[in-house]
C-alpha cells in the first residue's frame, strides 16, 4: 500500500489545478521605460503628461528604473514600487475603471 500523502497527492494530480483568479493578460512595462515610451508616442505640446498603458497593449507597471518626469499613468495594475516611484515625482497613477 503506499503512504495515504502519495495516494492524495496522485488523485489530486489527475484533477489538475484550476486558477481561481484570472490572470491579466498583456505585457509588463518598467518605470524606467517610461520616458522613453513617452517621446514615442505622445506629442510635446500637453500639458499634463498622461500615458495610457492599456491603450498601448500593456497590463502591468512594474517598478524598475527611475522616472524623470510627473506622469499620470493609466493601467490595469501595478506594483507598490511603481506607485511610490510615479508618486514621488509628483505622478499619480489610475486603474483602469477609476477614471
Amino acid at each position: 500500500m503506499g503512504h495515504k500523502f502519495l495516494a492524495f497527492y496522485k488523485e489530486e494530480k489527475e484533477k489538475g489545478f484550476i486558477r481561481k483568479v484570472p490572470r491579466v493578460e498583456g505585457e509588463k512595462i518598467n518605470v524606467g521605460e517610461l520616458d522613453e515610451l513617452y517621446r514615442r508616442t505622445c506629442q510635446a505640446s500637453e500639458s499634463e503628461k498622461t500615458l495610457d498603458l492599456a491603450a498601448l497593449g500593456y497590463s502591468k507597471l512594474l517598478g524598475s528604473g527611475s522616472v524623470s518626469k510627473a506622469y499620470v499613468v493609466k493601467v490595469a495594475s501595478y506594483s507598490e514600487k511603481a506607485r511610490m516611484k510615479i508618486e514621488a515625482k509628483g505622478g499619480r497613477i489610475v486603474k483602469l475603471g477609476e477614471f
